[in-house]
Formats: C-alpha cells, structure tokens, sequence
C-alpha cells in the first residue's frame, strides 16, 4: 500500500525516470513554463517515489522539473527547492503513470507511445490489462501502436521528421518485410500512390499476395479491342456525369420544387444521396485498381 507525503526537495536531488515515455521536450515550450512558474509559482506538485538516502526518481511531472532547472541554472529559483508529492510505487505502477500522464499530452509521439507499450508487454502484461490500467476502451491503440515497431528504422526516422505522414505509416507497419516497406515508400515518393485509400489498396495487394499476373491476368498481354472499349465507355459516362453535375440547379429550381412539390424534392434528395453513395464505391474500385496496378510496376 503506498503512502503520500507533500516536502519541498532540493531540486538537484530530484531525477529523472529512465524509462519515461516521452523523450523530446519542446525548448519552447518549456521556456514558456519555466516563465509561468517564475510569476505564479508551481501550481500542481509533482510526482516522486524515494530511490534511497536523498534521491527521489519522477514519476509525474518532469517537464515542470526541467523548467525548475531552467529557473535555477539562472539563479531565478530561490531555495533550488521543487514541491513534491512523495508516493511509494512499485515499478509496474511507475511506468502505468508515467504512460498515464503523457498519453494526455498532444505533442508526445506515437512511437514514444509505442516504446512504452513494448516495455509494458515485456514485463508481463498483455494487451488486454495494458489497456484497462491505462483507461482505454479501445485496445486498437495498442495494437496500432505496437506495430509502428514492425517499421524498418529509416522509415521510423521518415516518420518522426514528418516526411512520412501518419495515415501512410499506419498501413505500411502492417507488412512484416522491410523491403515491402520501402516499395510503398518509394512509390509515395515518386507520386504513384497518393492518399490514404491508394495507399491501403496497394498494401493490401501486398498482404493478399498478388503478383503482377494475379492482377492483370498476365502483364505482357495486349489489351483487347472489346477492354479498350470498355474503359472508354467508362470515361464517357464520367464525363457524362461531370457535364451534368457542372450545370447544377437552375437559379429558383429548388424553390419551385419546395414550394410545388416538397415530397418529391425529398425524394430526388434521397436519390442524390444513392448516387453519391455509388459515386464513392465506384471512385474507391477505380483507386484500388490504380493501386495494384501501380504495384505490378
């Protein structure tokens, strides 16, 4: 059972865990900390558990230490004193409330969320009672979280410089082999797979295993008369379509028609909305297509 206590402790007695999930801290913003507490003082003490004769180790609350650092290497910290709430932890307790504290914070990274989770696995809980000590009702952080580690380490290195975007890495962690990875990221490079859908539909070509002949049913085959005809028929009705949605409503149509005929403007609302809904799924088949085909390349 652990047992509190609030004591002012000399801050350079006072260090940092280890295995703190967030290893970045803004300079910034740390800066703007260290001035808020300059003019109004500590607001909320932080967290500490005793580490042996004058040595606390933070649980809660580093970021307000390193400010209180900042104040002191400048001589603006009277006392070098920093207030603390001392509490008897266990390690497992430790690292719950150090993942707690910063899963609360936007700016912390999901790869620092995945290193944390990892060391959690591995002293012996599951993904189940990580997720219930954490509060998450949703365990596909975990899991999503977990398999940013799949990722080879230039492609970490893409992502954490903000090279590599957040709903591509996501998919491209679901492929175990590195050089599947990198063909991804090659192809979102050279602008042959851009946004999320292409993506996930080239992705999925990869963990279906389909080759360049599953796709097309033999890549060196000539298209036939009857399949270019066919994509042409395909790009008449689009461009059907955008004439048609180009002229739009007339000025006073659909004042006419509420005043007229509302039941029916109900209605070709509700056929609008089918249309779009088929619009989608049809836009959707044509990226997936592009996609493969773009990984056959």
């Amino acid at each position: 059972m652990s047992t509190k206590a609030l004591r002012l402790l000399p801050l350079f007695s006072v260090f940092p865990n280890p295995d703190q999930p967030r290893k970045k801290f803004d300079p910034a913003k740390l800066e703007e900390l260290a001035a808020s507490i300059k003019a109004n003082g500590l607001l909320q003490p932080i967290k500490v558990r005793p580490m042996g004769q004058d040595a606390w180790m933070i649980v809660a609350g580093e970021r307000r230490w390193r400010a209180h650092c900042l104040l002191a290497d400048r001589g603006q910290l009277p006392g070098c004193q920093i207030a603390a709430i001392v509490e008897s932890v266990d390690d497992r307790r430790m690292a719950i409330e150090a993942i707690l504290e910063n899963l609360q914070r936007a700016d912390v990274t999901p790869m620092e969320e995945a290193y944390a989770f990892k060391r959690m696995i591995e002293g012996g809980m599951s993904e189940r009672e990580l997720g219930q000590a954490l509060g998450l009702t949703q365990s596909w952080r975990i899991r999503d979280r977990l398999r940013l580690l799949n990722l080879a380490p230039e492609h970490i290195k893409l992502f954490e410089s903000g090279n590599l975007a957040a709903e591509a890495v996501y998919e491209i962690s679901r492929l175990e082999r590195h050089a599947d990875q990198t063909k991804i990221v090659q192809m979102i490079g050279r602008g042959q797979l851009t946004g999320y859908k292409a993506i996930k539909a080239a992705v999925a070509a990869i963990l279906d295993g389909l080759s360049q002949d599953d796709i097309f049913g033999g890549s060196t085959r000539k298209a036939s008369k009857r399949e270019l005809d066919t994509v042409a028929r395909m790009e008449a009705k689009i461009a059907s379509i955008a004439t048609m949605i180009a002229a739009g409503w007339r000025d006073g149509e659909c004042i006419v028609a509420r005043k007229v005929a509302p039941d029916k403007a109900r209605l070709m609302a509700d056929k609008l909305k089918v249309i779009q809904s088929h619009c989608r799924q049809m836009e959707n088949e044509l990226r997936e297509a592009a996609a493969q085909a773009a990984m056959a390349l």
